[in-house]
């Protein structure tokens, strides 16, 4: 009995312990978060920040408010201006809508309380770039290559900015590094030629033919810049052998390193006349003025037909084509048998709405060099362009031009728009193809075969085609094209 008694008594207090416990357990669920609150300051999130929160994800729903999605993000980093997270974001939606000294600041401050990630220090550089600000910039970029490797993306940007500042060690220093990191990649090691060419260019050349032993559709271009560059060879006139250099380049329509041969030419020789006028022409074709150098050449060499022409050229580009048309014709009287004065003066001819008379000019330069396929290759597309008797006259110049020479991608790529312009897309297929082996990286090919099977119904493959002319050529009127058609199937 007494073992019993003592048994209820233990089971009691464990009883009221337990109760006890529970209690305490109790009150400090309710009253600890008072405590917690009291302590750290914090309050339920006021209306107008909830309210901050909705807009926000509405507005990033879709991403096409980023003017809400802005003003949301900066009442949200008032209650957490600890969150970098939130500071990044607000900065990448600052420059979205052009903000870009607030999106700079957003970004510092992402920086200041956790860090950026990869993608807020290159939208940092990005906003730097647009304040013009373009040292801070490369700063931000290299900030990511050091901390957690290259990738093409900066290398793209690093390049294009040092372009723009005209620091040819820049980019020289960018391609050599982005071709450490991918040296099985001919494109970018063909770059790095082109610019070492255009200070160095026996030493360019020999990084150039690197390119074309790693993808043999680059032969044909390598080709051309080899004999420019071998035609000033043992001349002992470095002035001369870049400018050869530079012209082999804007054949190629290699603008920018074609511009700086020119400059490097000048520094040797500022007093060389035809340097400044293809200075000026590749500075027209860069988007850029190339009028006073244009007018330099004329000053140093009033008779120089090359000036002349190009100071033509200026002027055709600039809208005043009766003087430009009126200077070719005196040019071509001088050099009656140069057909590439009746191919400038055709082209002027077909601007003034004259096709026929343009037509006959045409078919005189092919006459004065039908080994040439320059001038035929003129021709077709003059036809081609204006629409006129392709089946007649394009089709066979472009045949003639392919057959001239068949290692070009440009006249294979003729030939197919030829074949297309008839109808007969089989056949413009296989020359497209053609045109591809021999140069992969050939961005009009790839926007002429999207046409062609857009016409043949093959959408899917269509569009593959149109978007890899757009990343070939994202800032050209071929990648332009090419998006426009895109943006027109996604209607």
């Amino acid at each position: 009995m007494a073992g019993f008694c003592e048994t209820e008594s233990f089971i009691f207090l464990v009883e009221k312990k337990m109760r006890r416990r529970e209690c305490l357990l109790l009150v400090g669920r309710i009253i600890l978060p008072f405590i917690f609150v009291f302590l750290m300051g914090l309050s339920p999130l006021p209306y107008d920040v909830q309210k901050a929160y909705q807009n926000f994800q509405k507005a990033s729903t879709n991403n096409t408010q980023p003017v809400l999605e802005l003003s949301s993000l900066q009442k949200i980093v008032e209650w957490y201006p600890w969150r970098s997270d939130l500071w990044e974001r607000l900065g990448m939606t600052a420059l979205q809508v052009d903000q870009y000294n607030y999106a700079i600041q957003s970004f510092q401050q992402a920086e200041l309380g956790g860090g950026l990630t990869p993608g807020g220090w290159i939208a940092l550089g990005d906003a730097y770039l647009q304040t013009g600000d373009n040292q801070k910039a490369i700063t931000a970029w290299e900030t990511i290559i050091k901390n957690d490797g290259p990738s093409e993306e900066l290398f793209q940007r690093l390049e294009a900015v040092y372009q723009a500042m005209g620091d040819y060690q820049g980019v020289l220093r960018t391609f050599t590094e982005w071709s450490s990191w991918q040296p099985g990649n001919a494109r970018i090691i063909y770059q790095k030629g082109l610019w070492l060419a255009s200070h160095q260019p026996e030493n360019g050349l020999e990084v150039l033919l690197q390119a074309a032993r790693l993808d043999p559709g680059m032969d044909s271009m390598v080709k051309v810049l080899q004999a420019g560059i071998n035609a000033g060879h043992g001349l002992n006139n470095l002035a001369y052998q870049l400018l050869l250099t530079g012209r082999a380049m804007s054949s190629l329509q290699e603008w920018a390193p074609a511009i700086e041969a020119y400059n490097q030419a000048l520094q040797i020789d500022p007093g060389y006349a035809d340097a400044w006028a293809l200075l000026g022409d590749a500075q027209q074709n860069e988007g850029k003025d190339g009028e006073p150098a244009i007018k330099q050449a004329l000053a140093l060499n009033p008779d120089s037909l090359l000036a002349q022409a190009i100071q033509a050229l200026y002027w055709q580009q600039n809208g005043d084509v009766d003087k430009a048309l009126s200077l070719l014709q005196l040019i071509a009287l001088q050099e009656p048998q140069n057909g590439i004065w009746q191919m400038d003066i055709a082209a002027i001819m077909a601007q003034k709405g004259d096709l026929s008379a343009a037509l006959d000019r045409y078919q005189q330069a092919v006459q004065l060099e039908p080994s040439n396929p320059v001038p035929w290759r003129a021709l077709a597309t003059f036809s081609l362009n204006y629409d006129y008797e392709v089946h007649d006259i394009g089709l066979p110049a472009a045949r003639n031009a392919e057959v001239l020479a068949s290692n070009d991608p440009v006249n294979m790529d003729l030939m197919g728009q030829a074949l297309a312009a008839v109808q007969d897309f089989t056949t413009a297929e296989r020359f497209f193809l053609l045109a591809l082996n021999l140069d992969g990286e050939y961005a009009p090919t790839y926007l002429h075969l999207g046409s062609v099977y857009i016409t043949e119904g093959k959408e899917t493959i269509a569009v593959q085609m149109l978007k890899h002319a757009v990343s070939l050529a994202p800032s050209q009127s071929v990648g332009e094209q090419a998006q426009r058609i895109l943006d027109g199937l996604n209607r």
